[in-house]
């Protein structure tokens, strides 16, 4: 997982990254790939809240 960037907006905070998947599966298109995220968060009572989370698969490597 790596964490591409932070932006903070006063109580707001959005994350964008990455997650590089590889496996063992016979299914080709599964073996190699990144999903990229963000996700909000927003400070309520001095406590950081989940907004919102959303996942893309963004590429496809069929080399092993």
């Amino acid at each position: 997982i790596s964490v591409d960037r932070v932006e903070l907006h006063d109580d707001v905070a959005l994350i964008n990254g990455a997650i590089r998947v590889r496996s063992e599966s016979q299914d080709v298109s599964f073996r190699n790939y990144t999903i990229s995220f963000v996700r909000v968060f927003a400070q309520r009572g001095g406590k950081w809240q989940l907004l919102s989370h959303r996942t893309v698969r963004t590429s496809r490597t069929n080399a092993p």
